[in-house]
């Protein structure tokens, strides 16, 4: 018979898991590497403004609508499932970035696809 008071290897603490125990819960939280990357592609459709060229604003165009989107879209599809689990937590002040940044790259998409017509019409 085993002492509980025992500090030995079966000691458990008042959540169950052994202090070592590497199969204790962790707290989930948003996948912020997503979310950095969304913040990434704004910066590339940000930097494809001053470049004059049509290409530019081709990739631009592109990574504002859709690549932006794709990524947003995988976050809050990641982060519904984490939300689920009663072990999330999230930072606070960042609920409103998924969605301002989804809104930039719609409106910088929007003004490459703008330059574009205006460059197309000129010609």
């Amino acid at each position: 018979m085993s002492n509980p008071f025992s500090l030995g290897s079966d000691a458990t603490f008042g959540d169950g898991y052994p202090p070592e125990s590497d199969d204790s819960p962790q707290s989930v939280g948003p996948p912020l590497s997503l979310l950095a990357l969304a913040l990434f592609e704004l910066f590339v459709v940000m930097i494809a403004f001053p470049i004059a060229s049509t290409a530019a604003h081709w990739l631009g165009y592109f990574v504002g609508s859709v690549l932006v989107a794709i990524t947003i879209y995988a976050y809050r599809t990641i982060d519904r499932t984490r939300r689920r689990s009663g072990l999330y937590g999230t930072p606070g002040g960042i609920r409103w970035i998924p969605k301002a940044s989804l809104i930039a790259g719609v409106a910088l998409a929007a003004g490459h696809a703008f330059y574009l017509a205006i460059s197309r019409r000129l010609a």
